[in-house]
């Protein structure tokens, strides 16, 4: 009868250590897997990184306007222009869900250099709807010469 017993209780615990690994990488699995958070900043900063990319182009057509864009840019050989940097200015202040359109993002933005800068007399702190409290926020930096100098290039998404 003693082997009985001593056979049923190696079964047991070969049992519940089965179940109690089992349970461990399942908890492991579930607490690695992506959550919507991840997603998020994910999207947030694929979509940061196409502004900077459109932005640190000429745009299309190379001398476009608000009439005219397909592609905001505000480079012309390889310097900010400030023509371009103005007209990007006037059109999201004016229809800036069209700039949102226009980039192929989702999410809201906020484009502004490391210190305000003034063109043809206006000083600009920054273009795009700028958040005190946003629920998620990703910065993207890109480096520009403007004015023969070396200033960073902000992009804020948020949503």
């Amino acid at each position: 009868m003693e082997k009985k017993a001593q056979a049923w209780g190696f079964d047991l615990m070969v049992g519940v250590s089965i179940f109690f690994l089992g349970m461990l990488l399942f908890f492991l699995y579930a607490l690695n897997l992506p959550s919507e958070r991840d997603e998020t900043f994910t999207e947030m900063n694929y979509e940061g990184n196409l502004i900077g990319d459109s932005l640190l182009s000429e745009g299309f057509p190379r001398n476009w306007n608000s009439d005219n864009v397909v592609n905001i840019g505000i480079l012309s050989d390889g310097k900010v222009n400030n023509t371009k940097f103005k007209e990007f200015y006037d059109l999201a202040l004016v229809d800036y869900n069209r700039t949102r359109r226009i980039f192929n993002v989702e999410n809201d933005y906020y484009v502004y250099f490391s210190r305000p800068v003034t063109v043809d007399g206006v000083v600009i702190h920054g273009i795009g709807l700028n958040d005190s409290n946003p629920r998620n926020v990703v910065k993207v930096t890109r480096v520009v010469v403007h004015d023969n100098e070396v200033k960073n290039l902000n992009i804020n998404v948020w949503n």
